[in-house]
């Protein structure tokens, strides 16, 4: 089998992008080779290829436990978010190696996001959302914290770094102010562009 991708995003950016690559090749495979295998099996599956691979076979929004191989599902708002990836890429096993040797432990960060999202508050989401993970990048990598701050000054409600960095994203409430952030830095960065929460994972297209 020869497979040929067709990459939107950029490599080494926190977005997830090569696990959601995996996640839609085993959907991608079953369907070709008959298979007809179960959620759980696919999921078994991806579990072995990476630890967010189950995640990406599911989408939407959850709470993961485990590994991230355990999932509650959580019902989100549909929030309006720009995206802003500076031009450096980032090794995840060199951040998580840095993580581990910090021994820090989370104080339940997740508990007033998660609870902001069931109650279906952007503006709590917004004031809650944190990642651990920007205790290490942007020691190394001022630039994250200054693309936070940017966001913030052009309207965002709050914003974060996605995943192991260095791509941050804020939550607007304001289109104007969004597409207004969004021509403003899309002069200063290469990677900018505005998305928006989903209630699902990948599609298939035959």
């Amino acid at each position: 089998v020869l497979v040929k991708l067709d990459k939107r995003i950029p490599l080494a950016a926190g977005l997830a992008g090569g696990s959601a690559d995996a996640a839609a090749t085993i959907v991608a495979l079953d369907k070709l080779w008959n298979l007809n295998m179960s959620k759980e099996e696919k999921k078994e599956i991806a579990l072995k290829v990476g630890a967010d691979v189950p995640f990406c076979l599911e989408g939407g929004t959850k709470l993961a436990k485990g590994i991230g191989e355990i999932f509650e599902d959580l019902k989100i708002t549909s929030m309006n978010l720009l995206l802003v990836k500076p031009d450096i890429e980032i090794s995840t096993k060199e951040i998580y190696d840095k993580w581990d040797r910090l021994n820090f432990k989370s104080h339940h960060a997740t508990v007033p996001v998660v609870q902001a999202i069931q109650e279906g508050n952007i503006y709590k989401i917004a004031e809650n959302i944190k990642n651990d993970l920007e205790l290490v990048t942007s020691q190394k990598y001022g630039i994250i914290n200054k693309i936070k701050e940017e966001l913030l000054k052009k309207g965002a409600l709050g914003c974060a770094m996605s995943g192991s960095g260095p791509t941050v994203y804020g939550i607007f409430d304001d289109l104007e102010k969004l597409r207004k952030a969004y021509e403003d830095l899309k002069e200063v960065y290469s990677f900018v562009f505005f998305s928006k929460t989903i209630d699902k994972g990948l599609e298939l297209y035959e």
